[in-house]
């Protein structure tokens, strides 16, 4: 899946002119309809905690 997953992303990034995670997990998922790991990376994009990741100090200090 990785390779076909980041050829649809560049497709992607350059029809829209930013970087967008889902919508090549969904395309692709077009593509191989029986393939379960889109649907696995999807469901961990969706969880994961941005801000948490990047900014943990930011958001220690504002839930003070």
């Amino acid at each position: 899946m990785s390779k076909r997953y980041w050829e649809i992303f560049e497709k992607c990034r350059s029809e829209l002119g930013y970087a967008d995670y889902l919508a090549p997990c969904n395309e692709y998922r077009l593509e191989q309809p029986h393939d379960l790991q889109p649907l696995r990376v999807s469901l961990f994009l969706l969880d994961y905690r941005l801000l948490d990741a990047c900014f943990p100090a930011l958001l220690m200090s504002s839930r003070r």
